[in-house]
């Protein structure tokens, strides 16, 4: 593992299974599992699309501590969401997470238009910012970290080390450090904008 490389990480549920699906417990769980382990391994976070059987995540590895983030967030997840579903089953599926190594600037964009805008490319909503699940996009427009507490049906209310609340904010990728907060946010905008006119006139030409 190299320090201070990018990566978009993906994982699916079982059998492809909705157990991610939109709703209070996966926000709370997926929020506070992923944001607890962000910071326990020096991650830096640019974009989050969490979908009802899968999750896309754009990540630098600050200090090459990924497959251990990775580890502490899916097993985490894991044990709290069985516990919020009252299941005891594996909530994910058996091959490996994906974790694709993002080496230009062109690729980091690409794969967060890609992430972002995977809802609209599966034909749920026509924008973004109308998916009802974990979505990182209206914070990173707005610079407002998501926030978390910690889910009462697994997490020990005693355990001192771990936080009553967690905050998971989305950092400006090291490829794009020659731009300001205001142009990268109106890049992102810009980017995820020409990607659900193109999806809608693909829906519209197919009727």
């Amino acid at each position: 593992m190299v320090p201070g490389a990018s990566y978009m990480l993906t994982r699916r549920i079982t059998q492809r299974l909705f157990l991610l699906r939109p709703d209070d417990i996966t926000r709370e769980n997926f929020v506070y599992c992923f944001a607890l382990a962000a910071e326990r391994h020096g991650i830096e976070v640019h974009w989050l699309m969490v979908m009802s059987n899968h999750y896309h995540a754009g990540v630098r590895d600050v200090q090459g501590r990924v497959p251990e983030f990775l580890r502490d967030f899916h097993g985490l997840l894991a044990r709290s969401m069985n516990a919020a579903r009252s299941r005891w089953e594996n909530l994910w599926a058996s091959e490996q997470a994906g974790m694709l190594e993002l080496v230009s600037a062109d690729a980091v964009l690409d794969k967060m238009v890609y992430g972002l805008t995977n809802p609209c490319a599966a034909h749920l909503v026509d924008k973004v910012r109308h998916w009802p699940g974990v979505c990182s996009y209206d914070h990173m427009l707005t610079g407002r970290p998501m926030k978390a507490q910690r889910p009462w049906r697994f997490f020990d209310r005693d355990n001192a080390a771990l936080p009553d609340e967690v905050e998971l904010r989305f950092v400006r990728p090291a490829q794009f450090t020659e731009l300001s907060d205001a142009q990268w946010r109106d890049k992102v905008k810009a980017a995820v904008q020409k990607r659900e006119a193109e999806l809608s006139q693909q829906r519209l030409a197919k009727g």
